[in-house]
């Protein structure tokens, strides 16, 4: 099967960390988001810096993805804030 190109946003733990382990362990080319992605020790593909919140920080993230020869197959975002109260 030929290699996948998958974004995970809120890659760095939870279920966005689970997604991109396992496309990686399929063979699938895997680029991840996080807030801080310098703070975080990550294997299992590209980690990128991304707020979902920030507008700003969308563009850099999506010209790296879109610059790969394959553009991305899979595009998982789950990223959500808990409120209380």
């Amino acid at each position: 099967m030929k290699e996948r190109v998958v974004l995970v946003t809120g890659a760095s733990r939870g279920i966005g960390k689970a997604i991109a382990e396992k496309f990686a362990q399929h063979g699938d080319r895997v680029f991840g988001t996080a807030r801080q992605p310098e703070s975080i020790k990550w294997a299992a593909g590209t980690l990128l810096p991304l707020d979902v919140q920030e507008e700003t920080s969308v563009a850099p993230s999506t010209t790296l993805t879109n610059s790969t020869p394959t553009r991305a197959a899979v595009s998982a975002h789950p990223v959500g804030r808990v409120r209380s109260g």
